[in-house]
This record gives C-alpha cells, structure tokens and sequence, in this order.
C-alpha cells in the first residue's frame, strides 16, 4: 500500500467538482490510499504587483510544508519543469519505491520557491495553465489507470 498525500491549495467550490472527485475516489486503485489536505488560499485580488504575489507564495508555501511529512518522498506540479514523454504518476511513484508520498499542486500564483526547494520530483502537466481545482481531479483521475 503506498500512502498519497495530495496536497492542494485551494478548496474544491463547485458542486461539480466536488461531485467528479467522490467518484473519482471510489475508483482509484486500492494500491493507493489517497488522503487529500486541503490548504487555504490566500486572498488573490488580481493583484499584478510581482511583490504581492510572492507574499501570497509565501504564506500559502508555509501552510504546504507544515502539511509535509517528514521522511515524505515530495512530488510538486510545476509548469515550468519539464514534461515526460511518457508521464505516468504511477510509473513515477513506483520508481520512488517508497510508501509515503506527497504531491503538491500550488494556488493559483504558484508554488513557492522552499516548496519548490524540497520538492525530490517535479512535474509538469502541460505547459498550457489550468485551475488548481481542476487539476487536482486530473491528478486524481491518474490514480484510477494505473
């Protein structure tokens, strides 16, 4: 059994979401235990100042890694690390061949540089920018092919 903390900034809002996850979680493989910790995002108010928008990094990086495990293997999304050819979250968890393993997915400005730091993998999705909250149901959806 490999444990899965998903770590996400951001509460799922809309019912739909919230509805595709708890069915999403119903199938994902039973090799996965998949806990998801909920981080509250800071307040973005469109704000463009570069200055502002890393104090929000900050804030919501520290919430992050007081959530982390010590001893966790750190697996973060970032759209800026390169992509895999061939990616698969399963594939890559294996290849860890740890159990306890923490995937980050940032707030809607990103992730902050020390989560960054810690992080022993990091991934990209895509270079395309989606929400955070759907996002995490793409990450979960990985759960249910492996």
């Amino acid at each position: 059994m490999i444990n899965i903390d998903l770590i996400c900034v951001g509460a799922l809002k809309s019912d739909i979401f919230k509805q595709a996850e708890k069915n999403i979680l119903k199938k994902t493989d039973k090799n996965y235990n998949i806990k998801i910790i909920e981080i509250e995002d800071e307040k973005n108010q469109n704000i463009n100042r570069s200055s502002e928008i890393e104090k929000i990094k900050e804030k919501e990086g520290a919430k992050i890694l007081s959530k982390i495990k010590k001893g966790n293997y750190v697996i973060t999304l970032e759209i800026d690390s390169r992509q895999s050819k061939n990616l698969s979250i399963c594939n890559i968890i294996n290849e860890t061949g740890r159990e306890n393993i923490s995937i980050i997915i940032g707030g809607s400005v990103g992730l902050s540089k020390k989560v960054s730091e810690i992080s022993n993998k990091k991934i990209s999705i895509s270079k395309m920018t989606f929400p955070h909250q759907l996002m995490r149901l793409v990450m979960l959806e990985q759960f249910i092919i492996c």
